[in-house]
């Protein structure tokens, strides 16, 4: 089922009708440090996740300087049914060093405000998206659309004088709002120059400080939320064919910030950043050192241990032609280290060989039931993309 866009009038929020969503209060702060914009709401009064579907959110501009207020909004709201939302809750919120505040609201839109706090336009952002696009990258859910926002780079541009606010979403594709005029704009090939030169900034000086963080063992840098600049940065390198960020991604390897956990049909938790990271480094032509980026419990005399715990200790395309029938997961994890993917009744290996190529297991209940091996390698489409992200 693909997205129903339904009218608030018709639709309240109840979690009757939707899974409950949570929209936390708000705070950022400009590159520069000039200004600061937050969003509170009094449903937060008692924490952030005590009441679903938060509302009655008030924006408001400060001067970072003297800490005087700027200007604030109120979310519009319904006067003849009270606690209804006439604009959407928000998702996140940004300020340049001009003053100008883009909000992201809920249905995946943005709304530009100017100094003097003004709407100055609004904007959907898969409103251009194709119907291939929408098929293939925005999946439908009770709890809205999801479309890998995680791992989209939002950020503000100058071009020839002119303000812009930019969505990169994961697979490419920009999403440009000019905020002088309020509307959208293509993605022109000008444009997209100094574009492709804050999106390269962002991921070298993501990537370098984290690459520093881990020397110094700064570890609250690979928590949530600071960790989520970094997926986004190391994810980016790839799809962007940066080189220069190699070395930075090959540092960040083997950081064990566990982004998901499965309960069934086994216990398991996803290492993510390793995972993206060795996903980039292929991308980039460099071979990772195979850190586990997916973990599962076993019983090592008498104790719960997780594992891999480290890489194979030899390569896996020395390896791969020792695999046989009814080998049991550990036994194929001693032996060729973490898969690179996990789904239903089979794990994917990319097999870092002159000519790379990768090989799927098929599981039974007795064990290994089927090996299999295809090329081109999966990093060479968007099926761990679409893994990782979704």
């Amino acid at each position: 089922m693909r997205r129903a866009l339904l009218a608030l009038t018709l639709v309240p929020f109840t979690s009757a009708r939707a899974t409950d969503r949570y929209y936390s209060n708000l705070e950022a702060v400009s590159p520069g440090g000039r200004y600061r914009v937050e969003a509170v709401s009094p449903d937060n009064a008692e924490g952030p996740h005590r009441k679903a579907f938060q509302a009655n959110f008030t924006y408001r501009l400060f001067d970072a300087k003297d800490g005087k207020l700027v200007w604030a909004r109120k979310q519009p709201m319904s006067e003849k049914h009270p606690g209804w939302p006439l604009e959407w809750s928000p998702l996140g919120l940004f300020v340049d060093d001009d003053g100008r505040v883009v909000i992201w609201i809920e249905g995946d839109a943005l709304v530009s405000v100017n100094l003097q706090g003004a709407d100055t336009g609004r904007t959907g952002i898969h409103d251009d998206f194709s119907p291939a696009e929408v098929e293939k990258y925005v999946l439908d859910t009770t709890a809205g659309p999801i479309w890998g926002s995680t791992y989209a780079h939002f950020y503000f541009a100058r071009h020839n004088g002119r303000a812009y606010f930019c969505v990169r979403c994961w697979w490419g594709r920009r999403v440009v709002f000019d905020l002088s005029s309020g509307k959208k704009v293509e993605d022109t090939e000008a444009l997209a120059g100094e574009l492709q030169r804050r999106e390269t900034s962002f991921v070298l000086d993501t990537l370098r400080s984290a690459a520093s963080a881990k020397e110094q063992g700064r570890r609250a840098m690979f928590e949530a939320p600071a960790v989520l600049s970094i997926l986004r940065a190391a994810h980016m390198a790839g799809t962007m064919g940066i080189k220069e960020a190699v070395p930075f991604l090959a540092s960040i390897e083997d950081v064990p910030y566990v982004g998901a956990t499965e309960i069934f049909p086994s216990e398991r938790r996803e290492c993510t950043l390793c995972a993206v990271a060795q996903l980039s480094l292929r991308r980039l032509g460099a071979k990772p050192k195979l850190h586990p980026a997916h973990r599962w419990p076993f019983d090592v005399d008498g104790a719960k241990v997780w594992l891999p715990a480290s890489p194979p200790s030899e390569p896996r395309e020395k390896q791969v032609g020792k695999l046989d029938a009814g080998r049991t997961p550990r036994e194929v994890i001693e032996l060729l280290g973490a898969p690179d993917l996990v789904a239903p009744f089979e794990w994917r290996y990319e097999i870092d060989a002159p000519e790379p190529y990768s090989i799927r297991i098929r599981w039974e209940v007795r064990g290994v039931h089927a090996i299999e091996r295809s090329m081109p390698s999966l990093w060479k489409s968007e099926v761990l993309d679409m893994s990782i992200i979704y």
